[in-house]
Parts: C-alpha cells; sequence; structure tokens
C-alpha cells in the first residue's frame, strides 16, 4: 500500500490542527514563489516537507490558530519586501479571515509559570484545548505540552520517517 493511500485511510488525532509560526510560515509560502524557498525563515524546509504538512493537515477537519501565532508570522512576513512580500501577507490575510482564532487574554499568558522560558507565543499555544493538536518544530514547546498532557507532534519527527502516526 502506497503512503499516500495509507493517508488516506487514517483518521485525525483531534478534530483540529494548530501550525506554530514556522510551519505557518511553510504553509504560506507553498507554491508561491521557488525564488522564497531561500528565505531565511523557511531555509531548513524542502519542497518534500510542504508535501508532507499538506497531507498531514488534511487528516484534520479544520485548521486554527492564535493571535499570537498570526503576529509572529506577519512580523517574520515583513522581513520579505516587494512582491514576495505581498504574496505571502495576502495568504496571511486569507488564512487569518479562513481559520477559528483561540483567544487567551495576554496577562493570562504572562502570569503562567513557563512564560519566562517560552514566550507568550508559546504560552497561547499551551492553552490550546484537547479538541486541538498543536503541530511544531519546536523541541522543547513540544516536549513541554507533551508533559501537560496536550496532543502535540513534532514535525521534525515527521520530516526524518517522512511518515505520519
Amino acid at each position: 500500500m502506497s503512503q499516500s493511500a495509507r493517508l488516506k485511510e487514517q483518521r485525525p488525532i483531534t478534530k483540529e490542527a494548530v501550525l506554530d509560526s514556522n510551519l505557518l510560515l511553510l504553509w504560506l509560502v507553498d507554491g508561491v514563489q521557488p525564488s522564497l524557498w531561500k528565505w531565511k525563515r523557511i531555509q531548513m524546509f524542502e519542497p518534500e516537507d510542504a508535501v508532507l504538512l499538506r497531507q498531514l493537515l488534511a487528516r484534520f477537519s479544520t485548521v486554527s490558530t492564535t493571535p499570537h501565532v498570526l503576529t509572529e508570522a506577519s512580523n517574520f512576513a515583513n522581513q520579505l519586501s516587494g512582491f514576495q512580500r505581498d504574496v505571502v501577507f495576502r495568504r496571511l490575510g486569507n488564512y487569518a479571515s479562513e481559520t477559528v482564532e483561540r483567544f487567551k487574554n495576554s496577562a493570562l499568558l504572562a502570569s503562567r509559570p513557563e512564560f519566562v522560558r517560552f514566550g507568550i507565543t508559546d504560552c497561547g499555544l499551551s492553552e490550546i484545548g484537547p479538541e486541538s493538536t498543536v503541530i511544531t518544530m519546536d523541541f522543547r514547546l513540544a516536549g513541554h505540552l507533551h508533559s501537560q498532557g496536550k496532543s502535540v507532534l513534532n514535525f521534525n519527527h515527521l520530516r526524518q520517517s517522512r511518515l505520519l502516526p
């Protein structure tokens, strides 16, 4: 059985996926312009990673986000210029308008014990409910979420094996 056939048979881990900032950037540049693969924020990825991310997200019924992930991705995208910046920002705007946004007050997030260690974006991901799976490349964040009993996937592990759970 081919890998794509196995993927179609597999059910989502949870109903909803939440991408960390770097993976959101990969999602935004996927299929846009080959020169964007040289952008320092996504240089660590290969085109096959975008395919893997698409296959993974197809297993979830919805993708959601947090305002902090959107802000971080926007700040990174602001490093681009010209046509590339315009394209990525249009896609980010579409993504923001099409996804469910999970909001937690910044004061609440800053009061969490792990705030000093992880920062506001990752604390926001720590507040994601049991209906969601956080997809990240951040080993420390993945370990923390796992220790908290949260559903989390480390995309680096998937990249290494090129297999989905």
